[in-house]
């Protein structure tokens, strides 16, 4: 495998001739020919096949359907989120002031009405302290905790409807 065999696969890849009037005629009426083929299943146009041959493109390319999968932007549905009862009530103790928090069944329904993102949240709070700060006698409110969960209601998001059953 010399020089000459790479000089030979280059001439035979890379044509450096011009090629004569039959040749380039015969070259045209292929690429006619095929471009009917491909416009015949091209997704951009619809109508008749004629109305499509007698359109003279821009940018001849070949744009194949689309599957509905990418048609269609479907929107994944957020998987539940398992929040406990002891989060929600922690959670509620440092987000909101004062003697009232929910008891266990309250957290229950509570915890029912908020989406899959929303506990996601809510147990995401309720990690940044520990129990003894949050549960103990001397427990302090802070309003940080309600910022950051005012600051999560206040974000675009989509509209939830929640049913109880």
């Amino acid at each position: 495998m010399g020089p000459r065999f790479l000089r030979r696969l280059l001439v035979s890849l890379w044509p450096a001739r011009k090629y004569s009037p039959l040749q380039e005629d015969q070259y045209w009426a292929a690429a006619e020919l095929y471009g009917r083929r491909l416009r015949s299943s091209d997704a951009r146009f619809r109508g008749t096949r004629t109305a499509i041959e007698n359109r003279i493109p821009v940018v001849t390319s070949y744009t194949p359907a689309l599957l509905p999968w990418y048609r269609q932007r479907r929107r994944r549905e957020a998987p539940e989120y398992y929040l406990s009862l002891r989060a929600v009530c922690k959670w509620h103790r440092m987000v909101f002031p004062g003697p009232w928090h929910p008891s266990v069944s309250q957290a229950c329904r509570l915890r029912e009405s908020f989406s899959p993102e929303d506990r996601r949240e809510i147990h995401r709070i309720s990690r940044m302290l520990p129990d003894e700060l949050v549960f103990g006698k001397a427990a302090k409110w802070r309003p940080k905790y309600r910022n950051i969960w005012r600051k999560w209601l206040r974000r675009d998001r989509d509209v939830f409807v929640v049913f109880r059953g």
